[in-house]
């Protein structure tokens, strides 16, 4: 996937919004974006009529809305209703075409729990954070009536935690962080409670409540030179020779514990 992509074709007087995003879209090809990069929010309130008769009235595509039109009358899957908006921007080629649709099947062939984690992963990675938070507490609310895996639960309530910093919930997403921590003691985990914690705590509960984690030394240091460095101490930090790398390498750790 290229890192630009222009809009070559007709741009719609009249834009679609995309309730779930919050965003309006003006171009085949912003369609095509947010299909891609948003997958897990294709649902009833994306594939309606609606969204073709947009495609028609406002791009002057009739051909790919009658395509959509065709899957939501013969209820095929959601490839059938997806892939037509693809070729009409070019916007794939075969080989990513493939890819695509393989990972639309798996996405649909896994648990309900987990598509709606993904669903709240990808609100988070759009700014929704009050719409994600209510998913992840959709899950959390639903285990207690289904057996899912300590890991899985835990990395929910993480990320529920994440999207309540994110909204300044300090005291909501400390209860998430040590709901997470209680389910898997993951470092990650154990250091965002104390970072909660030395946000939302003077200094002297800080200490009190962080020793009750019992946390190893290099989780505590990573946490407190955090803390330091959001408290405004920044100069007393050792920074990393090379910033940028030092980034990609927390976003990929992030990514890979959460699942964003």
């Amino acid at each position: 996937m290229a890192g630009i992509r222009l809009c070559c074709g007709r741009e719609a007087a009249r834009p679609y919004y995309i309730e779930c995003i919050g965003t309006s879209i003006s171009t085949i090809e912003e369609l095509c974006f947010f299909f891609h990069e948003y997958m897990p929010l294709i649902d009833a309130t994306v594939m309606n009529e609606e969204l073709p008769r947009w495609v028609e009235a406002e791009l002057g595509l009739a051909d790919t809305a009658d395509r959509m039109e065709t899957a939501l009358r013969n209820r095929m899957d959601c490839a059938g209703f997806v892939l037509p908006v693809f070729e009409a921007a070019a916007w794939l080629d075969r080989r990513e075409m493939a890819a695509y649709k393989v990972k639309l099947d798996r996405f649909f062939a896994e648990e309900p729990a987990v598509r709606l984690k993904m669903k709240g992963d990808a609100l988070v990675r759009c700014g929704r954070m009050n719409a994600a938070s209510a998913i992840y507490r959709q899950i959390i609310d639903e285990s207690a009536h289904m057996k899912m895996p300590k890991e899985f639960l835990a990395s929910v309530c993480y990320n529920k935690g994440v999207a309540e910093v994110r909204m300044l919930l300090y005291a909501e997403a400390l209860l998430s962080f040590k709901q997470a921590v209680q389910l898997c003691s993951k470092p990650l985990y154990v250091r965002s409670v104390l970072l909660v914690l030395g946000l939302s705590k003077p200094r002297d509960r800080y200490y009190e409540e962080a020793a009750a984690f019992n946390p190893d030394d290099e989780v505590r240091k990573e946490a407190e030179s955090l803390l330091t460095f959001v408290r405004g101490d920044a100069g007393n930090i050792r920074m990393p020779e090379d910033p940028e790398s030092f980034i990609r390498e927390q976003v990929a750790a992030y990514h890979v514990a959460t699942g964003a």
